[in-house]
């Protein structure tokens, strides 16, 4: 399950008049594999869309936890750049994601993979779809976390628009 996809796809649906706004706060549900999810759309008075927003998911799945000293070079990381205490699990709410906590922006910023052929190697032996690394702190104004997401290489190896592991 991704989210901004699906919230484009409201946008994209709203602006080819496919979906009609006639109040301030509308309601569509979109049957996923994972259930029906439902994406609150607010409109402006004036008739302009404020915001969409999908904050349903499926309830977390907590799968395996995962070695840092395995985990971590393949990512251009040491255990020491690891939130203490917290484990790498994979964790689903829909698409398995490999959850990395880290403890300082710094150690967020130097994620690369590294090694691509042992990331691939590692990501088809463990059945995740993709590693999501985050710090507990966030660098705007009002923000609580900051994440990155990788994909699978040779693709587009950064998500820029990263929403399915955070909770959308």
């Amino acid at each position: 399950m991704t989210g901004h996809p699906n919230v484009a796809t409201i946008y994209a649906l709203i602006q080819a008049g496919r979906i009609e706004i006639h109040n301030e706060h509308h309601q569509v549900t979109f049957e996923l594999s994972v259930g029906v999810i439902p994406i609150d759309i607010y409109w402006t008075k004036d008739g302009k869309i404020e915001k969409i927003m999908m904050m349903t998911q499926k309830q977390s799945e907590f799968i395996s936890i995962h070695d840092p000293s395995i985990i971590c070079p393949m990512f251009n990381l040491t255990p020491d750049d690891l939130l203490e205490g917290v484990p790498i699990q994979i964790v689903s709410t829909g698409t398995p994601q490999v959850m990395l906590p880290l403890k300082s922006e710094g150690s967020l910023r130097k994620v690369c993979i590294a090694d691509p052929e042992a990331y691939i190697q590692y990501r088809t032996q463990s059945g995740f779809f993709s590693p999501h690394f985050y710090i507990c702190t966030g660098i705007s104004e009002g923000a609580s976390t900051f994440t990155r997401h990788f994909m699978l290489p040779p693709n587009l190896t950064e998500d820029p628009a990263t929403g399915s592991a955070t909770g959308e």
